[in-house]
């Protein structure tokens, strides 16, 4: 467990076609995804410059007590999920996801033992900022602010995956703001 974040919460891969990575995680019995249509993130902020409301394409599933989101970029706004895709060359692990409900006081917590946000906005019921930090290796931090609503998505997710069977609706497409 992270001294400053706590336990990883969720794994985070950016991906160029979400509807194959659910189905590559649905083959290993990772499920149901459930995908919000049209969302968007307001306040977005990428190594400093504000470029307002953006929209990103997700799903997200649980393995486990473990959320896994996959992150489509979308649109010709600069993002981290644009520079992994473009260092990497391919699609897979970008960020390690901690949840908060104290989200300012961790925030100062990490910016003061040298990470760095890079990227930022808010969506669905709560902030997030990515981090470089002082011994980046790659992988991105993220810290995720968990408001009440948030909370009761990500149970509900977590809560589909426990119940799920490996085949029944394993993508279930829900308006953004449901």
């Amino acid at each position: 467990m992270s001294t400053i974040f706590g336990p990883v919460a969720q794994l985070g891969y950016v991906v160029t076609d979400l509807d194959k990575a659910m189905q590559r995680w649905i083959s290993v019995g990772v499920g149901p995804f459930l995908v919000p249509e049209g969302i968007q993130m307001s306040g977005y902020s990428h190594r400093g410059t504000d470029y307002g409301d953006v929209e990103f394409k997700v799903a997200l599933a649980n393995s486990g007590d473990l959320q896994i989101e996959l992150i489509e970029p979308v649109g010709d706004y600069p993002s981290m999920w644009r520079e992994y895709i473009e260092a990497h060359g391919e699609t897979g692990l970008q960020h390690l996801g901690y949840w908060t409900e104290d989200f300012d006081a961790i925030l100062e917590k990490a910016v003061a033992a040298g990470h760095r946000v890079v990227m930022s906005a808010q969506a669905s019921g709560g902030r997030w900022a990515y981090f470089e930090s002082p011994a980046n290796d790659g992988t991105i931090v993220e810290l995720s602010e968990q408001s009440a609503q948030k909370k009761a998505a990500f149970d509900a997710i977590r809560d589909a995956a426990a119940s799920w069977d490996g085949t029944t609706d394993p993508i279930r497409r829900i308006p953004a703001n449901a």
